[in-house]
Order: structure tokens, then C-alpha cells, then sequence
């Protein structure tokens, strides 16, 4: 017999851990509410903190029958979890893998990256907003995603799967190109081709998982809640005419689509998030919010060094999405890493016995102050540029540097042998001279020749006890 509501309210008195087993996770049916917003957004998972009472109190209103295995409303709908909340399961439960321990078996879109510089902007964007908030503890970019996620809440870690859809379509995103199936070879009737089907099969994982999709093309109205109510808010539910809506559309355009864990469209669309942000807004919203952070922790916020320390990140999103299979792991970027790197873009010339080097070589050739500091500006931009080089072939520019050198070392030779007589002023000047004459096109037809570069690199290498500018002393 079926337990009546009574036996419902006695459950709701059982100790936790029988009533409802903890951390178990909830997947849910086609038009289920989604958990109260006080699960501290750990949507389709009840803490085990946190009594049973505040899922069940929001059902009895509705719950006339139940069983272990299928909710039944007054209304007559029934809707069937994917996971029973009996303690004694008649079936193991599959052993899945930690998404930390668990290589990708496709790592992302690494061959295709060329012009994805949108999709560098948005994994940007996550470093910031790392930077600005303690619980985003992670990001990755091409691995088992676009770009993955990691959230502390409290003792758990929530997995955060990213899409970026850089692409513009000639109309809104809507519900029936999310939902799209494409046929193919591999996939003759359709089945997991589509947007939502690919987002959702990353719920394979050991941790909780969250969905996020970002376009630079706006959705039209009947995806609009997933762009403005966050997860848990109250429109986020089966109670709520228009989501629920959108809970039926979708689960009859991808009937009995699952995840490995045996959670459907319905656990996708209570657990997703859609972003719009528009190519030509971009880089101007992020360059505001990373001024923000930047103030936050003490340091410059200037227009220079916001759009500067941008560049770092964009270079360290481009970087690390190429990784490939044997580096998948550095992928990851975590807080800490991040915050550290961000004192290095900050401050990149701390070492000053290194500077006070190129001062005493400067001095020594009879440089006076004016040219020294003139010097060290140069210096200094030789290494902001070096660091933000991301859209530089980065062997081009290592191959540019070796010239540099190898230029200094010809004349440098031609000193010390006595083919070249001439004073430490007039000998700078003629290094100077000659290193602007590298052409920095022969390394990357796109690139403009960088004097400025070129020189500072000559007194990097100089700082570098690499060069001087007096003969050679016995």
C-alpha cells in the first residue's frame, strides 16, 4: 500500500541521515521543482546540514501519494526521480570519477582556437571575477568544456560547464536551436548532437554539476529566466507558469535525454545560467570590473595598468587552452596561482641588483642620467610587452630576442678585437642603431616593426650581465 500523508509527516521527524540519506544527490523529472533557493544553491542536492523538512514542506500542499521512486500530485501528473532516497538501494550505484582525476577524452576545440578571441575574453572575464569573489576557486579553459568551472560552497565543490558561442545567428537563440539535432555518421538519428544534450553529458562527474552558456546574440523571451533569475530563485520552478513552460517544450523536443547520473533536461534547465554579452561591449564591461579588483587589493587601477594586466589574461586564457593532452591538468588556473601571478604583472622588475647591473654598465660607458632613465623606461617596456605577446607567435618572438642578441654579440666581439675604436658613448649609440634595425616583419609579417621593443630588449640583456658597452678589461 501506499504510505498516506501522515506517513510523510512522520518521515519528515526520522533522524536525517534514514529520512534522507546524506548528499545524496536528487535527480528529478521533467517538471519537478526545483530545491528552496536555503539549499545554498546547491540545486538537485540536499546538505546533509539541512533537514528534509524544507524540500518535503514545499510538496505537501501538492502530495496526495508517494513512493520511493514516483512523486503523484492532485492534479494527476506524476513525475519519477531518477535516483532513489532508499537507504538500502537495490543496486549499487555506479563509482564516478572525480572531474580533478578524470583526463578529457577530447580536449575541447584546441585545433579550431584560431579566432577565438571572444571566447578569450569571456574565460578573462572568469579570472576577474575570481579575483573579485572567494568561491569561483578555479578556472580551465578546453577541457572537457569550452571553459570549467570550480565553486566552493561551504565543504562541497559544484563543477560549472561553460559554452561560448561566439557565432551570430540570424535570429534570437531560442528553444528550438538549443534543442537542434544534427544526423550524422556517428549519430544517425540525432540523438546528444544537440547544444543542451552536448552541455548536459558533462554531468558524468563525482561533483555536483552547473551549466552556463554564453553568446554575444540575445535569447528571445522563452529563455529569458535563465538569463535573469539566478539558480533557486522562485521562477525557477515548476510552479511557475512560464518556467514551466519551458520545462515541457524542452523535455518534448529531447524526450528521454539523460546524463550518465540519470539526470534529465528538466536538472539541465533548473541548473543553467545564459549569459549575453555583446563582442563590442566586452573588453569595456571587463576592463571595469578588473579595475575593480585591482582597487580591491591595494593596487594601481590606472587605465595602463587595467588594460595591461587584461592583456596577461587573455594570454594566460589563450596559453592554457592550448595545452595539449600530456599538460591537461595545468589547464586549471586556481585563486591562489592567479594572485600570485597578478603580484608578478603588477611589479615585473623587482630584482633590483638586476637594475642597479644596467645602471653601473650605463655609467661606466659615460651615459649620464637622463639616458639611463630613458633606459630603464625602455627596459621596462621591452618586458610588459614580452609578457602580454599572446597574439605573437611566441616562438617569433623568442627568435626575434635571439637576434637581438646575437647582433650584440657580433659588435660587442668587433669592440673587444679592436675592428671597432670607439667610446662607450659613441659604442651605445651604435647599438643602439643597429638593434633598431631588425626587422621585426621578418619574424611576423602582421607584427609592426617595435623600436621601442628592440631596444629594451637590448638593455634587458644588458641587465642580464649579457652585454656591455666599454671594451672588454683584462
Amino acid at each position: 500500500m501506499k504510505p498516506r500523508l501522515k506517513d510523510l509527516i512522520n518521515l519528515l521527524h526520522r533522524p536525517v541521515e534514514t529520512a534522507w540519506p546524506k548528499q545524496t544527490p536528487i535527480g528529478i523529472g521533467r517538471s519537478l521543482a526545483a530545491p528552496p533557493s536555503h539549499t545554498t544553491g546547491r540545486t538537485g542536492h540536499v546538505s546533509g546540514a539541512r533537514h528534509p523538512v524544507c524540500f518535503l514542506h514545499s510538496l505537501l500542499p501538492a502530495i496526495a501519494v508517494a513512493d520511493q521512486h514516483k512523486l503523484c500530485f492532485d492534479n494527476g501528473e506524476a513525475y519519477t526521480s531518477v535516483m532513489s532516497t532508499n537507504v538500502e538501494p537495490t543496486a549499487a550505484a555506479p563509482t564516478l570519477p572525480s572531474v580533478f582525476d578524470a583526463a578529457p577524452e577530447v580536449l575541447g576545440g584546441i585545433p579550431a582556437r584560431k579566432g577565438f578571441a571572444y571566447q578569450d575574453d569571456v574565460a578573462a572575464g572568469f579570472y576577474i571575477q575570481m579575483l573579485l569573489r572567494g568561491d569561483l576557486i578555479e578556472v580551465a579553459c578546453e577541457t572537457y568544456d569550452d571553459i570549467r568551472l570550480v565553486w566552493q560552497r561551504d565543504v562541497e565543490k559544484i563543477i560549472e560547464f561553460v559554452q561560448v558561442k561566439a557565432e551570430h545567428p540570424d535570429q534570437l537563440w531560442s528553444v528550438a536551436k538549443l534543442c537542434d539535432r544534427t544526423k550524422s555518421a556517428t549519430k544517425p538519428d540525432g540523438v546528444g548532437s544537440s547544444i543542451l544534450e552536448k552541455s548536459l553529458g558533462q554531468d558524468k562527474f563525482l561533483e555536483p554539476s552547473w551549466f552556463r552558456i554564453v553568446t554575444c546574440r540575445q535569447a528571445n523571451s522563452d529563455l529569458e529566466l535563465l538569463e535573469t533569475r539566478e539558480r533557486g530563485h522562485v521562477h525557477r520552478s515548476a510552479t511557475f507558469p512560464q518556467f514551466k513552460t519551458l520545462l515541457e517544450d524542452v523535455g518534448k523536443r529531447l524526450d528521454g535525454a539523460k546524463s550518465i547520473k540519470g539526470n534529465d533536461t528538466a536538472f539541465w534547465l533548473i541548473n543553467a545560467c545564459w549569459d549575453v554579452i555583446a563582442e563590442r561591449d566586452i573588453k569595456h564591461l571587463y576592463h571595469q570590473s578588473l579595475a575593480t579588483a585591482l582597487h580591491g587589493f591595494g593596487h594601481p587601477s590606472d587605465p595602463d595598468t587595467v588594460k595591461g594586466i587584461y592583456e596577461n589574461l587573455l594570454t594566460l586564457a589563450k596559453e592554457t587552452a592550448e595545452y595539449g593532452a600530456a599538460k591537461w591538468k595545468q589547464k586549471a588556473v586556481s585563486r591562489n596561482q592567479l594572485l600570485e601571478k597578478l603580484k608578478t604583472w603588477i611589479n615585473p622588475y623587482p630584482d633590483l641588483g638586476k637594475t642597479e647591473k644596467l645602471e653601473q654598465k650605463l655609467a661606466d660607458a659615460g651615459l649620464d642620467q637622463v639616458c639611463l632613465e630613458a633606459a630603464k623606461d625602455q627596459q621596462r617596456y621591452y618586458l610588459q610587452t614580452r609578457r602580454q605577446a599572446g597574439y605573437l607567435d611566441t616562438q617569433q618572438i623568442d627568435n626575434l630576442d635571439w637576434q637581438v642578441l646575437d647582433r650584440l654579440h657580433a659588435l660587442r666581439s668587433s669592440l673587444d678585437s679592436g675592428k671597432i675604436d670607439e667610446t662607450g658613448v659613441d659604442f651605445h649609440a651604435r647599438c643602439l642603431d643597429d638593434v633598431r634595425t631588425i626587422n621585426a616583419a621578418a619574424a611576423n609579417p602582421a607584427a609592426p616593426v617595435m623600436s621601442g621593443y628592440l631596444a629594451g630588449c637590448m638593455y634587458e640583456i644588458t641587465a642580464r650581465c649579457r652585454h656591455r658597452f666599454t671594451k672588454l678589461r683584462p
